[in-house]
């Protein structure tokens, strides 16, 4: 939570004119985020209509995340928003997020 609170504050460091420590300290926050931690940033930059830095660092995180329906969802999410679609990692969140719930439900893999 911590590289969460430390996005936030880089946002706030922009807001006030101070790009480059916030870029600075957004890179620094990034690396070494957990997965949650960035999908939980990127709404934020989403409910703020920063789409297309959402879907960037999104895309990063299905990167390091291949296995994650979440990633992949919200990905997806994003590029709804930006409009224009995104058919791939959509399918692929449905089909990876069905076979965790067969897979704690004791039945085969996906």
């Amino acid at each position: 939570m911590e590289r969460l609170d430390a996005l936030m504050q880089a946002d706030v460091l922009e807001l006030c004119g101070n790009a480059r420590e916030a870029a600075r300290l957004r890179e620094q926050s990034i690396v070494g985020a957990s997965e949650n931690d960035v999908i939980c940033y990127a709404y934020t930059l989403l409910w703020r209509n920063v789409t297309e830095g959402a879907i960037e660092l999104l895309e990063e995180n299905v990167a390091l995340h291949p296995d994650s329906w979440n990633a992949h969802d919200t990905l997806a999410e994003a590029h709804a928003q930006n409009g224009d679609g995104a058919p791939f990692s959509g399918s692929r969140s449905v089909r990876l997020h069905h076979g965790e719930d067969r897979r704690a439900a004791g039945g085969d893999h996906v």
